[in-house]
C-alpha cells in the first residue's frame, strides 16, 4: 500500500527505494538491540526511508558503485540474501 502511494509521486521509477526499505526492515528486525531499544530506533529508521534522506542517498550511491564495479546497471542489482527464520 505504501509503495503504491509513493508511486503516485513518481518516487519509485529507477529508484532503489524498495530495496532500501527491505534493508531498513532487516536492520530493524535483526540489528543490535531488542525490545525497547529496538523501538527507540524506529523513528530514525522511519525518517531514513524517505528517498530524500541522507541514508537513502548514500545507499543509492553504494548500489551505483557496486553496479559499476561489476559492469552492471544499478537497476539490475538486487539483494539475494536469505531472511533468517522468524522467532515468534
Amino acid at each position: 500500500m505504501c509503495m503504491r502511494w509513493l508511486a503516485n509521486f513518481n518516487l519509485l521509477h529507477d529508484s532503489f527505494l524498495l530495496e532500501f526499505v527491505t534493508q531498513q526492515t532487516r536492520e530493524f528486525l535483526y540489528g543490535a538491540g531488542q525490545g525497547k531499544a529496538r523501538f527507540r530506533r524506529l523513528p530514525r529508521l522511519l525518517d531514513e526511508i524517505s528517498p530524500f534522506s541522507q541514508a537513502y542517498q548514500e545507499f543509492e550511491r553504494t548500489v551505483a558503485k557496486q553496479a559499476h564495479d561489476q559492469g552492471a546497471k544499478p537497476q539490475d542489482m538486487t539483494d539475494l540474501s536469505e531472511w533468517p527464520d522468524f522467532k515468534w
